[in-house]
């Protein structure tokens, strides 16, 4: 490879990496003289702004150095792997490439075998790779730029700069740009600049817009609708430590409001669209819940919810939001029960079979606490232990619960003896036992003064830890 390849590995690498960090999955190949153009400008606005060694400018230039290269040779070595994949690849469909190579099926294992090599830093094999995938692409460089300026507090001048230039560029998406910018704002804590952001004017860079664009463009808004959040939020906490009293609690309740307003305009945007959008929905239902509107927040969250099914936060979401706000057991069982089915090892599942004990259903309750016992994250766990052994130990046990605790052991009793009741469960010490004895408790109930020998590893078992376990259930 050549020397120059080498020295240049760590800016692919970097450049790459913030593709793939930004979820880009599909590469085109841009207009090289127009990106070839903007990186001789911005590399010449560097250099003229200053003059004292500056290691994020120099990784910029490296990149803009990059761009400049529009030489049709290929220093790097013939890539056998490549060579195979592009025969594998061919086909005489006529309805797909003609005969060609089928670069859709190609790029996308290219980008497969350029992610294994970041991530097992594979760094000289990582060049030939990019430059069989595209040469140039004008997004790769703007978006490594930011990533590089992205962890110093102090490159926020260079990076409104950069953003300045980016935002003419024909070839990229302005508010993508002002997004990726207003991100790196909020990281660190320029909401005033961030709101400053709410004034721009956003021109269309395309006749029509793709599914990319409107996915940006609801993104753009409603991080918008994060900034005024933070500036609503600040306010609040604000009143809380003036008198009540005070002639600012009004003027600062004024501007609460208006800041509120823009921040719930920004999240609306999400409604309806498909995606995770927790922090934007948990947001927008503080700002309601704060002034008094339950039943418009209630239907923001069960939207949510009934929308993805599958983000446990989102069945979350409404059953905290019917606890603070006193909402019948009944609903709140109902809720934890829809947690319970989307994932039985979840923590909120021992919540649930409290309440159902509460309410005298016992027998459900057993169901739920043994499909969460079933998970090894619950089998040093003390609590849900100690549940199920206080209701095995109730004295008047109905028909239906005793029905229901031979129905679930005939299901685990090939297993649990081996997974749950080893030796390796039992203490050295006296006072570290709850556990091992909640455990040996329940043995005993199932297999009788025998417990011991439920598995071989008992054997090795000392008469002290025999008579410690044998006398907590005597």
């Amino acid at each position: 490879m050549d020397p120059n390849d080498q020295d240049r590995t760590s800016v692919w690498t970097q450049r790459q990496t913030a593709e793939l960090v930004h979820g880009q999955n599909v590469w085109k190949a841009s207009d090289v003289a127009a990106d070839a153009e903007v990186a001789r400008v911005y590399v010449f606005n560097l250099k003229m702004q200053t003059t004292e060694p500056n290691p994020l400018i120099e990784t910029l230039r490296d990149i803009c150095e990059i761009l400049f290269d529009s030489s049709p040779e290929d220093p790097s070595a013939p890539l056998l792997w490549l060579n195979k994949l592009d025969t594998e690849l061919k086909t005489d469909d006529p309805l797909c490439t003609k005969g060609d190579n089928n670069v859709d099926m190609v790029i996308p294992k290219l980008l497969d075998v350029l992610r294994e090599c970041l991530s097992s830093h594979r760094w000289s094999q990582v060049v030939p790779v990019i430059r069989q995938i595209s040469k140039h692409e004008l997004t790769t460089f703007w978006k490594t730029s930011m990533e590089a300026l992205y962890v110093s507090e102090s490159s926020v001048p260079l990076v409104q700069q950069l953003v300045k230039e980016l935002k003419t560029v024909r070839h990229l998406s302005c508010q993508e740009v002002l997004l990726e910018y207003l991100m790196f704002l909020l990281h660190h804590g320029k909401i005033d600049d961030a709101k400053q952001i709410s004034q721009e004017k956003i021109k269309p860079t395309r006749f029509q817009k793709s599914t990319r664009d409107h996915h940006t463009e609801v993104l753009y808004k409603s991080y918008l609708g994060l900034v005024w959040y933070v500036e609503w939020k600040f306010l609040k906490m604000k009143i809380k430590d003036l008198d009540e009293n005070s002639d600012l609690v009004s003027n600062y309740e004024e501007i609460m409001a208006v800041y509120a307003q823009k921040a719930m305009i920004g999240f609306q945007q999400v409604s309806g669209e498909i995606g995770v959008w927790d922090i934007f929905v948990t947001k927008h239902v503080e700002i309601l819940e704060h002034y008094d509107k339950i039943d418009e927040a209630k239907d923001i969250l069960t939207e949510y919810r009934d929308r993805n099914t599958e983000n446990l936060n989102a069945h979350k979401y409404v059953y905290y939001f019917c606890v603070r706000n006193g909402f019948s057991a009944n609903e709140e069982i109902q809720l934890l029960k829809n947690v319970a089915e989307k994932c039985p090892s979840d923590s909120m599942v021992l919540q649930l079979c409290n309440k159902l004990v509460e309410d005298n259903k016992i027998a459900e309750a057993l169901k739920f606490l043994f499909d969460l016992l079933d998970y090894s994250c619950w089998q040093q766990e003390l609590k849900p232990w100690k549940l199920l052994v206080d209701l095995i130990d109730t004295r008047n046990k109905s028909l239906e619960m005793i029905h229901t605790l031979e129905e679930i052991w005939k299901l685990r009793q090939s297993w649990w003896p081996q997974y749950h009741f080893t030796s390796y469960d039992c203490p050295e010490k006296e006072e570290e036992c709850e556990l091992c004895l909640c455990k040996a408790r329940y043995a005993v109930f199932v297999l009788g003064q025998g417990f011991q020998n439920i598995h071989k590893d008992f054997q090795h078992l000392s008469k002290t830890q025999i008579q410690m376990l044998m006398s907590s259930v005597t």
